[in-house]
């Protein structure tokens, strides 16, 4: 199936509207200017990307504007990540980046270590194989560079700060059953050390959110989206997990990951949204007291994964889908009650197919 590689939304243009920055199966990155209906009047192909790796959005340079990470490109002493610098008003600046290894995606896009630029981590595929953290600061973006050594495969990276020392942590999926998740702690070198295992097995599809409010980060996975079997790893704030059965009526912090948890109906409780494998469409699982499921017609052969930016919040509670059969984009505004308007699909170019849903 030809796919869409990534979604990512911010505002790009400073009109105080939602963007979309989408990579499709065919290498675009092009940019969905939205108009804050939900509808995207405008579409501006930016740039050429790798195919099969997605987009990155980060202050990567300090001016408080969303930038893009735009391509890689290899050559025989190593390669080079493409920046595009936003000026605030939507327009980007190229800003080729020397790097002293070949990079891919997946990759992600934090402050790694904590001086108030976003840093990139991409996969290393030259040797030593592993994670290459390429890191800004006041003098310019992605300027110092640390590779951490791990097994090859990786399909996802996730952050978030585990242990609670203060800076963020890196959790890897690999291909194939052979090789588990791979948990790795930041520390103030800069670096990302102490590669373990975690304690408990780690589900291959995961979200991050604070489940039980014990100021630790915990991870949720659901088997079936359609009537979510959930099972939740609670972190113990040192890098560990205690693995237990997914708990309806505890309370969750907001975030996003591959099965996207929020408070959907403001009840305090925490809700689901997932892509039925069964039927395509978005099903929202709304915990607590009164469980309950509302499945949200999307088009065709719909799949899903999420947004796993360190520090993203959902302020509204509106949800995204881009489908493949339809090749369009499906959004549905929450209305309260656990009610839900869809608008008006906006058309995505022929080729492309569905990779995330997005929570807003």
């Amino acid at each position: 199936m030809k796919t869409i590689y990534s979604i990512d939304a911010a505002d790009f243009n400073g009109d105080g509207s939602k963007d979309l920055a989408i990579v499709d199966s065919r290498g675009d990155l092009k940019l969905y200017v939205g108009n804050g209906f939900g509808q995207f009047p405008a579409i501006l192909k930016l740039a050429k990307v790798k195919r099969k790796t997605g987009a990155a959005v980060g202050d990567f340079n300090g001016d408080g504007l969303p930038d893009l990470r735009r391509s890689f490109r290899r050559s025989a002493n190593g390669g080079s990540v493409t920046l595009l610098l936003n000026d605030g008003l939507g327009n980007f600046t190229p800003l080729p980046v020397l790097a002293p290894a070949k990079l891919t995606g997946p990759l992600i896009a934090g402050d790694f270590d904590r001086n108030g630029f976003d840093d990139l981590l991409a996969v290393q595929t030259s040797k030593p194989k592993g994670v290459m953290l390429l890191m800004s600061d006041a003098a310019g973006p992605l300027r110092s560079f640390q590779t951490t050594p791990t097994p090859a495969g990786i399909t996802s990276l996730a952050a978030a700060d585990f242990d609670e020392n203060g800076y963020l942590d890196m959790l890897a999926e690999f291909k194939g059953k052979k090789q588990a998740p791979l948990l790795m702690l930041g520390n103030a070198r800069w670096s990302l050390h102490a590669r373990r295992r975690p304690s408990r097995p780690v589900p291959r599809a995961f979200a991050i959110a604070d489940v039980d409010e014990d100021l630790h980060q915990d991870l949720i996975s659901c088997t079936d989206a359609t009537s979510p079997t959930c099972r939740i790893l609670y972190g113990t704030g040192l890098g560990s997990f205690a693995g237990a059965p997914f708990p309806s009526h505890l309370r969750s912090a907001v975030t996003s990951g591959a099965q996207q948890p929020t408070t959907f109906d403001k009840d305090g409780f925490v809700d689901l949204a997932g892509v039925s494998r069964q039927d395509s469409r978005l099903v929202v699982h709304f915990g607590g007291p009164t469980p309950s499921s509302v499945g949200l017609e999307t088009g065709s052969a719909a799949r899903g994964a999420g947004d796993r930016r360190p520090g993203t919040t959902t302020a509204s509670k509106t949800c995204l889908a881009a489908n493949a059969g339809s090749q369009d984009i499906s959004i549905f505004i929450n209305q309260g009650g656990r009610q839900f308007v869809t608008l008006a699909r906006t058309k995505l170019p022929n080729g492309t197919g569905h990779v995330s849903i997005a929570v807003r």
